[in-house]
């Protein structure tokens, strides 16, 4: 029997995106040392688009980058680790063991890929978060396992929690 990569798991009920505030860094620097396309980005010096809130302000001052982790935009390597045929079932019924699965497979991915490169972002001045957005409806509650705020917390990672989903 084949195994079920992430890809093969139906739409889940939440979001995880990492988001970088950078003084200076150059946005495809970012893309190309994660190997993922961001959904906004702009570097800092930038010219604002028109109708910026902060019309006085000409340039961008930091850098920004965002992007959202999903099984259909992680680079393959990163989609690691396959899961055996019953944990994919118990995947798909249950939102917040997926939740939990899918925050713990993003924080080992940055941990052990890309540890360097966040602890030279976080030293240059760079701010780093990963945002989960979810639907209430669905997802009531979940652990936070310790392995995910271990990696948070060496990577010097803050986490972001939106409930207005849904």
């Amino acid at each position: 029997m084949a195994l079920p990569s992430p890809a093969q798991l139906p739409e889940q009920p939440f979001e995880i995106s990492l988001s970088i505030r950078h003084p200076a860094i150059d946005p495809a620097e970012i893309s190309r040392t994660l190997d993922i396309e961001p959904i906004e980005a702009f570097r800092a010096g930038d010219p604002r688009a028109h109708g910026s809130l902060e019309a006085e302000a000409r340039t961008h001052s930091e850098t920004y980058w965002v992007a959202v982790f999903s099984p259909d935009t992680w680079p393959m390597h990163a989609l690691t680790p396959f899961w055996p045929e019953a944990t994919a079932r118990a995947l798909r019924r249950n939102s917040r063991l997926a939740l939990e699965v899918r925050l713990a497979m993003v924080c080992d991915h940055l941990r052990t890929r890309h540890r360097e490169f966040l602890q030279r972002l976080h030293a240059e001045g760079g701010r780093i978060a990963l945002r989960v957005t979810l639907s209430p409806q669905e997802v009531t509650s979940f652990t936070l396992p310790q392995s995910v705020g271990r990696a948070l917390t060496e990577l010097g990672i803050a986490i972001e929690f939106d409930l207005s989903a849904g």
